[in-house]
């Protein structure tokens, strides 16, 4: 069956043809894993990331557009990957366990949703007990991560009305989200040297190796010596800090300045 036939029994509710229509283009999802990363671990999430996206994708997707649906959903895909990359550039004060775990209710959390017209808190603890064998409590507290880490939309009253659980600062969850897109931007922006040398020796490409050196990074970048390695990636980083601080989180923390120096001035008047 074709994407589009597969999508409009998706939206149907028809539930077998989801796994066929995450199945019909595993392939592609591959595909486009393989280009941001050559660490195997790092690829196969980045697929499951893609699989995500197209669910989200199908339940948009309005074929009298005129569009194929793996047109339409390839921009979904490239985000959802490129969110992945970046997220993984910031360090995350969470056990790699735990981390998994996340990703599977979010998995779980978009499969429920297209499954269901109308998502009951209650249901899905139950579906998140049943399929990752853990209890109400455990579901519970992983909800309460999943909406810190991977969370893109505020929930609504239903959800934070049912699950008095939900305690994230939004505007802290809202700038992690920010920093991570700008990191990104700002590395594509670097020489490819550059940005080579940070993502080795910081592990943002996935491949984080405990014993890099700069004396390895010297080897494996033609640099003159430990010392030589060490001076280009402290430039790399200032050129990294510029392009960040430049671009959009620049105007972000700006932005938070002057608000707080209003109000510090407007408290100051009383």
């Amino acid at each position: 069956m074709t994407n589009e036939e597969l999508v409009e029994r998706v939206r149907g509710g028809d539930a077998d043809s989801i796994e066929k229509l995450l199945q019909n283009n595993r392939e592609y999802l591959y595909k486009l894993a393989r280009r941001l990363s050559n660490n195997p671990d790092v690829i196969e999430d980045l697929v499951q990331e893609g699989s995500i996206a197209i669910l989200d994708a199908a339940g948009s997707y309005n074929l009298a557009q005129g569009v194929m649906f793996l047109t339409y959903a390839t921009p979904f895909i490239r985000k959802a990957m490129r969110s992945f990359m970046a997220k993984i550039y910031l360090p995350m004060a969470i056990p790699t366990a735990r981390y998994s775990q996340l990703r599977q209710v979010n998995f779980l959390i978009s499969k429920f949703q297209m499954e269901k017209e109308s998502v009951s808190p209650k249901d899905l603890f139950l579906t998140i007990c049943q399929e990752m064998n853990v209890s109400e409590k455990v579901a519970r507290g992983l909800l309460q991560d999943y909406y810190t880490f991977f969370q893109e939309t505020t929930l609504d009253e239903q959800w934070e009305q049912s699950i008095p659980c939900f305690e994230a600062d939004p505007a802290k969850v809202y700038e992690q989200k920010l920093l991570a897109k700008c990191i990104q931007i700002a590395l594509a922006e670097l020489a490819p040297r550059e940005r080579i040398l940070i993502q080795q020796y910081r592990g943002l490409d996935g491949t984080h190796n405990d014993d890099m050196t700069f004396q390895k990074l010297a080897v494996l970048l033609n640099y003159n010596g430990h010392s030589a390695a060490e001076k280009a990636y402290k430039r790399a980083v200032k050129s990294l800090r510029q392009a960040l601080y430049a671009g959009e989180y620049g105007e972000y923390l700006r932005a938070g300045q002057a608000i707080t120096g209003a109000k510090r001035k407007m408290w100051g008047n009383y």
